[in-house]
């Protein structure tokens, strides 16, 4: 079966991004906790999650530009 896009080279920044939130979730890194407010609350880094999920979902269903797509049409605009 031929692979139609390359999700996890394409949208790297994006899923890092979740990957951040689940690893400080996963090492206990919320303000309940920590008491920290850089933290965040598990709330707000669920409702963080969930956003970021929908935002990379919206962008490959509708075939709209990464994060990387936009930074590189940026600086290459600037030369």
């Amino acid at each position: 079966m031929r692979k139609v896009i390359n999700i996890k080279d394409r949208f790297s920044q994006e899923l890092s991004n979740i990957n951040n939130i689940l690893t400080a979730l996963e090492n206990n890194r919320y303000y309940e906790l920590t008491h920290s407010k850089m933290d965040g609350t598990v709330s707000h880094n669920a409702n963080k999650l969930r956003k970021e999920i929908s935002q990379l979902l919206y962008k490959i269903e509708y075939d709209k530009k990464s994060i990387l797509d936009e930074f590189e049409d940026f600086f290459s605009n600037k030369k």
